[in-house]
């Protein structure tokens, strides 16, 4: 026996399912929120290697801090910009100068060995990482100053003070 089917009216013939065009706009919106939630993620990304390189130069300055205070006789030795490596320390091993028994090291060589720790520690724990001790511009106190990514540290501060912005920590102390 034949069923007879009743006649669809023009707005059903018409509604019947989802478009191509309905679901091509709705993987569009898909791919914009997908797009917006990678931007995000590359940003957080791009953030947190930032703090990371912070904390390791605010490490670097405490530890310049501490053994500036421990060797007090000498200062200058550290203030002194001519006495710290123009070019980040990239290569060789970690500084042993004054370690072990029999080694009579002076006030200065106990300096010279602190620096080159120093700018050992930046040149390993940061990417193109340079460190330097000075007078700090229009103050009394001493700079300590981790730069990182090619900045040159007398960039990290000019007569006003410490510049914002750049890849650099300056932490200023004194003696």
């Amino acid at each position: 026996m034949k069923t007879l089917k009743k006649p669809l009216s023009r707005v059903a013939r018409r509604q019947s399912g989802i478009g191509l065009v309905e679901i091509l706009v709705s993987l569009l919106v898909l791919a914009i929120g997908i797009l917006g939630f990678a931007g995000l993620q590359l940003r957080a990304l791009n953030s947190t290697g930032e703090s990371h390189y912070r904390s390791q130069a605010m490490a670097i300055a405490q530890d310049l801090t501490e053994r500036v205070a421990v060797n007090n006789l000498v200062p200058e030795r550290y203030t002194n910009p001519a006495n710290w490596p123009a070019n980040p320390v990239t290569s060789g091993v970690f500084p042993q100068t004054c370690v072990g028994t029999g080694k009579n090291c002076t006030a200065n060589n106990i300096a010279d060995w602190d620096i080159d720790q120093i700018a050992w520690q930046a040149g390993h724990l940061l990417p193109d990482g340079r460190s330097l001790m000075r007078g700090c511009n229009g103050s009394a106190a001493v700079c300590i100053i981790v730069s990182w990514n090619e900045q040159d540290p007398d960039e990290c501060e000019d007569d006003d003070g410490a510049v914002f912005g750049l890849d650099c920590v300056v932490l200023e102390v004194v003696l």
